[in-house]
């Protein structure tokens, strides 16, 4: 095992439904990453070795304690080929956003960020709605009776869903100021003609360019516009909201 100081560290962050899993397993596979099969909350960021004691640490103890801890758990199955070990988090709402944000930028500068943006948000809440009704989470858990029936998403929820997931997404790409920030769209990645492209993050990784072929999944909801009722009409509502309130 080489020393952790040697290991490339790295973070997937991104909005629930983003593709942060299929990433986060694109990397846990390959033969030179190390990384936690489940996810880590926001607390392991935020509260660090003050989990385990009295909390009056000292910041050089915080952030000297923050670093030991994702070494020893990004990389509890490292071995003589890892390069890089990681973790993959998604803050539930803004204010753990926030909260994680503030962690990052003080104990963890030397993190390599890879965020995953999803630009069909319509596409992205209808897959949430749908998870959330039917109990298909992951594309590895086949379902025995997958589910065919529609949905029709509420205008008025999706247009909270729109403004919250727009404010955590713009606080989260903050982190380009002060972290290696690579932004992954889904559609780009996942979606791509030839299957998906995992190439870009791979070079960013600074790990061979490989096929996932460990990756033996695939997606459980058929394209959105064939489960989502009303797609068309609440990606036009998505389109008008963005562009008139958060136009650049």
């Amino acid at each position: 095992m080489k020393e952790a100081s040697n290991y490339l560290r790295y973070l997937i962050l991104g909005l629930g439904r983003s593709g942060t899993t299929a990433i986060h397993f694109a990397l846990k596979g390959h033969p030179n990453v190390c990384a936690l099969n489940d996810e880590v909350n926001v607390s392991f960021f935020s509260e660090g070795i003050s989990t385990f004691t009295q909390r009056d640490n000292n910041s050089l103890e915080k952030e000297k304690g923050s670093k030991c801890l994702f070494d020893a758990i990004a990389g509890i199955f490292s071995n003589e080929k890892t390069k890089a070990i990681g973790m993959k988090c998604v803050p539930s709402d803004l204010q753990a956003t926030k909260t994680l944000t503030i962690a990052l930028k003080k104990h963890f500068p030397e993190l390599k960020i890879i965020l995953l943006i999803r630009k069909d948000l319509t596409a992205q809440y209808g897959s949430m709605i749908r998870a959330k009704t039917t109990g298909e989470w992951h594309s590895w858990r086949q379902p025995k009776h997958p589910s065919t029936s529609q949905i029709k998403l509420n205008k008025r929820l999706f247009k909270n869903y729109i403004e919250r997931s727009i404010l955590k997404l713009n606080e989260l790409k903050t982190l380009s100021n002060s972290h290696d920030l690579l932004e992954v769209e889904y559609e780009k990645c996942l979606l791509a003609k030839n299957g998906p492209d995992f190439s870009t993050i791979f070079n960013f990784l600074n790990l061979p360019n490989l096929e996932a072929t460990w990756l033996n999944c695939n997606k459980v909801a058929p394209p959105p516009k064939e489960y989502i009722r009303n797609y068309e009409k609440m990606k036009i509502l998505f389109n008008e909201y963005r562009q008139s309130n958060f136009s650049k």
